[in-house]
């Protein structure tokens, strides 16, 4: 990228950055990398221009407040329309020159930047899920990024709440207006707001907890679908080499899901240095309560993974250097049932039916936990996990034997 025209590197301490020219299309042209990347402006002091993977390109002012602070103000998102260069070099040259306080930049900001702050200053260093919240905000509240904090009004979020329910469903609905309560409380206790306009926004549906399973007749079906599908895909006219690869990676992290029961995120993240033999260790940075897991890999199991990728990821995504989307499982899973009449499965509930099954078949809630690494006791002390890896590797894998069987038995 570096080697680009109109874009000069330099090192920043030990980490490669790069300098744009001041130029519209220099800009334009910008691709999206696997990571976030910032870019300084050559000519234009203190402004910054942050390209997401998505593509997504935000500007912000830069600058050392009074008590030598570094401080990263969210200008808006880069538009031909909206934000453009002299827009954008403007406004970095009004804030840099007021050199606001914390309290009354903040105050005197738009939410857009609030929510940058929220981020920077708080959720990454509390919050496990913040990417999850980058997301939210990035797909549902970044419409309302330029309304300035005091103009903000109930009515702004209740009109996105309303939108989210009608395209996303109540859940997510909810979500996002706790998102955006979560953002304002935390402004008001910090004296960065004066108040939260949407303070007991009532919710609009009810989160009913799922309890959906899936039958031996729909599992053996999704079951068979994955499987021809895979037979067809290579056969597909049409696809090129990438899209036949994700085609394929994205059913087999299916099948893996099945036959391992381990939570979506997990499955479609595995790495080849994660697995040793017929053991497969999920580190504490992968898994919801932030201990690793050890997971017995059954004979199904290994199959599956010899089809995999031969790189780091067994699942790699063709367009980044990461893993697949989450999405990419979700929507194949939810094409695949569609075709089979299947209604109101995900990924989770695949899970949920291995728990349920070897409920039935005798093992006990304890060998059932540890299976599903769900954890309670001594046991949900990260420490314990240091004296304890292995300690439950018996029960772990006669579980998934049995579970190995009963599914060998539905199949085949």
């Amino acid at each position: 990228m570096l080697a680009r025209s109109g874009i000069e590197g330099c090192a920043v301490r030990g980490i490669q950055m790069a300098t744009l020219a001041k130029n519209a299309k220099t800009i334009e042209s910008l691709k999206p990398g696997p990571k976030r990347q910032a870019f300084t402006i050559k000519g234009a002091t203190g402004l910054r221009l942050v390209v997401h993977p998505s593509g997504r390109k935000v500007w912000y002012a830069v600058f050392t407040d009074a008590k030598r602070a570094r401080r990263w103000i969210e200008i808006g998102p880069y538009s031909d329309q909206g934000w453009t260069l002299s827009k954008a070099t403007d406004k970095a040259a009004r804030i840099i020159g007021e050199k606001p306080s914390k309290a009354d930049a903040t105050l005197a900001s738009t939410f857009g930047e609030l929510f940058a702050l929220w981020i920077s200053e708080y959720a990454q260093a509390k919050l496990r899920t913040w990417k999850d919240e980058q997301a939210r905000y990035d797909n549902h509240l970044a419409s309302i990024a330029h309304v300035p904090i005091g103009k903000l009004e109930r009515k702004d979020v209740r009109d996105i709440r309303d939108r989210v329910l009608a395209s996303s469903g109540p859940i997510q609905s909810n979500r996002v207006v706790a998102l955006f309560n979560r953002v304002m409380n935390w402004a008001v206790d910090e004296d960065r707001a004066k108040f939260n306009p949407a303070s007991r926004l009532r919710k609009v549906g009810e989160e009913n907890r799922r309890e959906r399973t899936l039958s031996e007749i729909e599992l053996k079906a999704i079951w068979q679908e994955l499987s021809e599908e895979l037979q067809v895909v290579p056969h597909v006219g049409g696809l090129n080499k990438a899209d036949m690869d994700a085609a394929k990676y994205v059913r087999l992290a299916l099948k893996l899901l099945i036959v391992t029961g381990q939570r979506r995120g997990e499955v479609i993240g595995i790495r080849r240095s994660e697995i040793d033999g017929d053991w497969w260790t999920i580190p504490g940075s992968r898994t919801k309560n932030g201990l690793p897991h050890r997971v017995p890999l059954t004979d199904t199991a290994l199959a599956i993974i010899a089809q995999a990728d031969v790189g780091e990821y067994l699942f790699p995504s063709t367009k980044t250097d990461n893993a697949i989307r989450p999405d990419a499982v979700t929507k194949q899973l939810a094409r695949t049932c569609k075709r089979l009449g299947i209604e109101g499965v995900g990924p989770h509930d695949i899970r949920r039916t291995v728990g349920t099954t070897l409920r039935k078949l005798g093992v006990s809630v304890e060998d059932r936990s540890h299976v599903l690494n769900h954890v309670y006791g001594a046991k949900s002390k990260v420490t314990s996990w240091n004296y304890d890896a292995g300690e439950h590797d018996a029960e772990k894998r006669s579980a998934l034997l049995i579970w190995e069987k009963w599914l060998a038995q539905l199949l085949w």
